[in-house]
């Protein structure tokens, strides 16, 4: 009777354990569900795949209408194009009016040089003198003419001297220019003194002379076979004219380094780059 009882309890402790094990299950899978199940929305439930099909469709127009609204079109293009090829118009014309400006100023600045160059062609520049107060600047300048260049013959009653200062440069005024190519023709003599004797030229002339005479002497050390010469603020290589043009060297409208390298085969950037940087003074100057 005892193993009766013992059997009886044992299937009641099973049928308690699977009892205990379904509610278990039941318990896990009601709360699978709960986290499962979405938050409810105040937006309908798309049905099918169609609906969400068309849904993204319609956004993505949406989308693209918003974005294509600030876009220029064809015809804004074209008007852009129009107004650009005013502009390009507009700034050639001003271009060619600025060029032919230019050409008109270099042209009145070369005009009023030449009026300024004819009003001192009677002048011959002396530098070096030391003035003394007490003594005729005229008669100090006529014993340099007579004693050291030698020249007897000049017209010293028509002749005029002005001095601005002690140590600054004379100005002779002769009545004629044929006094004037006489003094300068000799005034090679004054080599090895303090003197030194040039022609009267306007200050933009004789700053591009003083330049012009400094190149003569690099080519003449470069090449001596070469005989270059000044012509006022020019130089001639055989019957080939170099300008100073503002920073350049011209030979008409050729570049004048150019030219010079075909006539000398050498090339002068470097000496015509330091020249144009150099500012002689009257001691300086090379002759």
């Amino acid at each position: 009777m005892s193993t009766g009882i013992g059997q009886q309890s044992k299937k009641r402790r099973k049928f308690e354990r699977q009892v205990l094990s379904e509610e278990s299950e039941l318990e896990s899978e009601d709360e699978l569900n709960n986290t499962m199940t979405p938050t409810p929305t105040n937006q309908p439930a798309i049905s099918s795949y169609d609906e969400l099909y068309k849904s993204l469709m319609e956004g993505f127009r949406t989308l693209m209408n918003e974005k294509t609204e600030t876009l220029a079109t064809k015809e804004d293009l074209n008007k852009f194009q129009g107004t650009v090829s005013q502009v390009l118009e507009e700034n050639k014309m001003i271009n060619e009016n600025v060029n032919h400006l230019r050409e008109e100023n270099k042209q009145l600045r070369n005009y009023v040089e030449s009026l300024d160059a004819r009003l001192r062609r009677n002048n011959v520049v002396l530098n070096g003198m030391v003035m003394d107060p007490t003594k005729n600047v005229k008669e100090e300048v006529m014993c340099l003419l007579r004693d050291v260049l030698r020249l007897e013959d000049l017209n010293y009653a028509g002749m005029n001297v002005r001095s601005v200062g002690t140590n600054r440069p004379i100005i002779i005024e002769f009545a004629h220019p044929k006094d004037v190519y006489k003094v300068l023709a000799n005034s090679s003599r004054l080599k090895g003194t303090r003197f030194y004797l040039s022609k009267d030229l306007p200050p933009n002339q004789r700053a591009r002379r003083n330049k012009m005479l400094r190149l003569r002497y690099e080519i003449r050390k470069a090449c001596p076979s070469i005989n270059p010469k000044i012509v006022q603020d020019r130089l001639e290589i055989n019957n080939t004219l170099f300008d100073w043009e503002t920073d350049s060297l011209k030979s008409g409208k050729k570049d004048g380094l150019a030219v010079l390298l075909t006539l000398t085969g050498i090339d002068f950037s470097a000496i015509v780059e330091r020249i144009q940087n150099f500012k002689p003074t009257a001691k300086e100057t090379p002759t």
